[in-house]
């Protein structure tokens, strides 16, 4: 994945997560992983990063880790809230919402019936697709703002 900030495009690599000068791809750090990084986003002066079978990491936006969490779970998607929280979606089809600065969890859900195709923010709304319906939470809390039966799997690409 990759995200740009200001002057900055960060990246998920196979081995690594790099972030490079948008004007001139110059390497400006690079931080090791254990395995592949299959999820990434930034802002807010985090990069919060997936690794294949090894949860999710959180790094300040000059390269210096802060925390993970997650264990050795699977996610298939994060995002990044305005009110700075993190998001994430594991495999076994649970959202998580940790604090942006020390990846505390501030609530996790687990309502959903199958994985979850697609996680995005808007303001204070979360929405996510899962098998035939789009949830839409509440970030601060978890809790349902509303639910759209689609019919068919719903995946979100953004808003």
């Amino acid at each position: 994945d990759l995200a740009v900030v200001g002057g900055t495009l960060f990246a998920g690599l196979a081995d690594r997560v790099v972030a490079l000068s948008s004007s001139s791809l110059g390497e400006l750090w690079s931080h090791p992983t254990s395995d592949e990084v299959d999820n990434l986003v930034a802002g807010g002066g985090s990069v919060f990063f997936s690794v294949v079978g090894g949860g999710v990491h959180l790094l300040t936006d000059s390269g210096n880790p802060v925390a993970s969490a997650g264990g050795d779970g699977v996610f298939q998607a994060l995002a990044r809230s305005s009110s700075n929280l993190l998001l994430a979606a594991r495999s076994d089809a649970t959202l998580f919402a940790w604090d942006e600065f020390a990846l505390e969890e501030q609530w996790s859900l687990s309502e959903a019936d199958t994985p979850v195709q697609g996680l995005v923010v808007s303001g204070s709304s979360v929405f996510y697709g899962n098998a035939g319906y789009v949830d839409g939470i509440n970030a601060s809390d978890g809790s349902s703002l509303w639910y759209y039966q689609a019919g068919v799997p719903a995946g979100l690409l953004g808003l």
